[in-house]
């Protein structure tokens, strides 16, 4: 296991602090394009730092399965194998273990997708799914914290989204503060980018990645983990943008961007993944990597 902690200097007020980083976050935004991502008047801040040192920017990442859609693709990036089984989304429990669960790991985990039940296997695996439990007195007032603003009141119609993206960051937060685990793991799943393309709402698509690229700046700045890996589980059409699926061009087409403190990993990651020819699969290396 990964027991490293990171000192970081940053300037407050004219005066330089310091700070340890510990722990992984893994982000996931939902049928995103590299189109949008690497748009700096979408995505500003990512765009800021994708030439620091501390990021690498992997670009040219494939789908490993068949199908181009979501539980196929999370299925891929959790486990490192591709399932094929899972043809759809329906609600089947994955048999292939997710990262968490095969180093028994106690992640801080909050996920807009009903389905995460099914692919993280909680019955089995015991993970817990913060935003799945009851809100408490104490989210309800957590809800109220404007830490960042939210980019909508409007709701998708989608049934099996569960929490709002700006209910999850909050949560989020919340609990990542009080995660009291030596070393910290998380992942929050952000859903609404797919869902507005489904609906056909372009706005609230590129809003929604507006908001995303917040929300990270926020988590590397504010919440001070190790290291944070963003990505995505599929693509879109390139010009039918508001679907995806294994005969739409374009929905093979992902991205995955790695900002870390961690010297010696960020070094090596050319030794764990061919990245000529990258794959989705290849994000879970990339966990592996970072988290062990």
């Amino acid at each position: 296991m990964n027991k490293s902690k990171k000192n970081t200097k940053i300037k407050k007020n004219n005066k330089t602090k310091k700070i340890t980083r510990n722990g992984v976050i893994l982000i996931t935004i939902d049928g995103v394009r590299r189109k949008e991502i690497y748009d700096k008047k979408i995505a500003p801040y990512l765009n800021k730092i994708k030439n620091k040192s501390y990021v690498k920017n992997i670009n040219n990442m494939k789908v490993a399965n068949k199908y181009k859609i979501s539980y196929p693709g999370y299925n891929d990036m959790l486990t490192g194998i591709v399932n094929k089984n899972i043809k759809t989304n329906k609600s089947i429990n994955n048999y292939n273990k997710t990262i968490f669960e095969k180093y028994n790991l106690k992640p801080t985990m909050v996920c807009g997708w009903k389905k995460f039940k099914n692919i993280y296997n909680i019955n089995r695996s015991k993970l817990k799914i913060l935003n799945f439990r009851n809100n408490t007195k104490k989210y309800r007032k957590l809800l109220k914290n404007k830490s960042i603003k939210c980019y909508t009141k409007t709701k998708v119609k989608n049934n099996n989204i569960i929490s709002s993206d700006c209910e999850l960051f909050k949560i989020f937060i919340y609990n990542w503060k009080n995660n009291n685990e030596k070393i910290k793991f998380g992942h929050i799943a952000f859903t609404e980018s797919d869902e507005w393309g489904h609906e056909n709402n372009f706005n609230n698509y590129i809003n929604s990645i507006k908001y995303y690229d917040k929300v990270i700046n926020y988590i590397w700045n504010k919440l001070y983990p190790e290291t944070v890996i963003v990505t995505t589980d599929h693509g879109r059409g390139n010009k039918n943008w508001n679907n995806h699926y294994n005969n739409i061009k374009g929905s093979d087409k992902i991205w995955s961007i790695i900002i870390s403190k961690n010297k010696n990993k960020m070094n090596t990651i050319k030794n764990k993944i061919n990245l000529k020819y990258p794959l989705s699969i290849d994000n879970y290396k990339l966990l592996e990597h970072f988290i062990i």
